[in-house]
């Protein structure tokens, strides 16, 4: 279960004002803002606390009121509170260090047993002190929501209480979903990507006859080389033909008994590299047409999402939160304001994902617009990194080869 701030508890999963430590939280604000040292201000508050939580408490953004937490703190009181605490840090020279945030390319050329192993190599300790990582605990890793600063209330219950036996959530009691619960170590852009390649890797393709084929990530072209004849993919060979060795991609029809007919060519994987090159290079020598078309497929994302604003739902839910504290303090019945509450946030949750998932679309054409822009000459090397960076799928065909990017442009090249 995630920490409840200070202020607040929780009754049926509903945030709700304590008054008693509501006041002394307001006293530690005016006896701050008084002169006193964040230590003194809280003890005669009467929060016995060190240093460091007390600076917690005096910058949780939540006392200003979100769509879970009622307001305690008036925006007045808190923008004072944090001018004050700059003013204190920058007298002490603390605020010397300018910090950027700088732009991640979250890198997919990995197994999450690569990941093990290399944390295992160089000698970090699981979370239980083991030596041995497992590809599960990774994953659990990499959903977890608290690295974000959110919290999943619930996700265990108890069954037995005087055995304190705890069971996992699969739906029995309620769960609630609490943002912005703690302070975040992951951005949540990153994590946002995150989530899109584990997804990415858990749609496994499907083959024209039915079968599945499981994620690959050993070459930047895995799993992208399709056949355009039969729309199997191809698969990388090592191949000897008459003592000349090269290295060719094939269509896994001509490899496997897959049910379909295939005459597909066998090509050279340096007649691959050539063709990205030259698809590339069609796009740096017609930049204004290349640019004009990623703008239409910005508008084109945009108008496909019509995602609804998160800011309307807050609303919605500080309006029903006010609504349902006054009913829970005349003691009338709540619960038909408390269905709608978990109702927007999960439609907030959701939307959320959206906008996050519509934004990175938008995000790699706008990478993708700048790249061309700022790209001076032509490409005059294969290079790994743009095919996984920008390359969705390349199709092979008998006369030429239609290179498709992740921003939504097709691109013809004969090979």
């Amino acid at each position: 279960m995630g920490h409840t701030p200070f202020g607040y508890r929780i009754e049926n999963g509903i945030a709700i004002i304590d008054e008693p430590a509501a006041a002394k939280l307001r006293q530690l604000y005016k006896n701050y803002l008084s002169g006193m040292s964040l230590s003194k201000a809280a003890a005669e508050a009467g929060i016995p606390t060190y240093h460091g939580t007390a600076k917690r408490l005096m910058g949780t953004v939540h006392y200003l009121g979100d769509s879970f937490y009622p307001a305690i703190i008036d925006k007045e009181t808190y923008q004072k509170a944090q001018e004050e605490r700059k003013r204190r840090a920058t007298k002490l020279g603390r605020n010397n260090k300018q910090t950027q945030m700088r732009k991640l390319q979250i890198p997919t050329h990995f197994h999450m047993g690569e990941v093990a192993a290399g944390l295992e190599r160089d000698g970090i300790l699981t979370g239980a002190g083991g030596k041995r990582w497992h590809t599960s605990t990774i994953n659990k890793i990499l959903r977890n929501e608290k690295y974000i600063g959110d919290a999943l209330l619930q996700k265990t219950y108890t069954t037995d209480f005087l055995n304190k036996t705890r069971v996992k959530n699969n739906g029995l009691v309620p769960q609630y979903y609490v943002e912005g619960n703690h302070e975040a170590i992951i951005p949540k852009d990153i994590c946002f990507q995150v989530q899109e390649e584990l997804v990415r890797r858990r749609v496994v393709k499907t083959s024209a006859n039915g079968k599945k084929r499981s994620y690959s990530c050993n070459h930047c072209f895995s799993q992208i080389v399709i056949c355009g004849e039969c729309g199997e993919m191809f698969r990388r060979l090592h191949w000897n033909n008459r003592g000349v060795k090269s290295i060719v991609w094939r269509c896994i029809s001509r490899l496997e008994s897959t049910g379909l007919e295939c005459h597909a060519r066998t090509i050279n994987e340096l007649v691959l590299q050539d063709a990205v090159v030259k698809a590339i290079n069609q796009m740096l020598g017609d930049k204004s047409s290349y640019q004009a078309q990623l703008q239409l497929n910005i508008a084109s994302v945009i108008r496909a999402s019509q995602v609804t604003s998160v800011e309307n739902i807050d609303e919605k839910l500080m309006a029903l939160q006010q609504e349902l504290i006054q009913k829970a303090q005349s003691k009338e019945a709540y619960d038909e304001i408390a269905d709608e509450i978990f109702r927007l946030r999960e439609l907030r949750q959701q939307t959320t994902v959206d906008t996050a998932a519509r934004d990175e679309q938008i995000k790699r054409i706008n990478d993708l617009q700048d790249y061309i822009a700022q790209q001076t000459n032509h490409l005059t090397e294969f290079d790994e990194s743009l095919v996984r960076r920008w390359i969705k799928q390349i199709t092979i065909w008998d006369d030429h080869i239609t290179v498709e990017l992740k921003s939504g442009v097709s691109i013809d090249v004969d090979a």
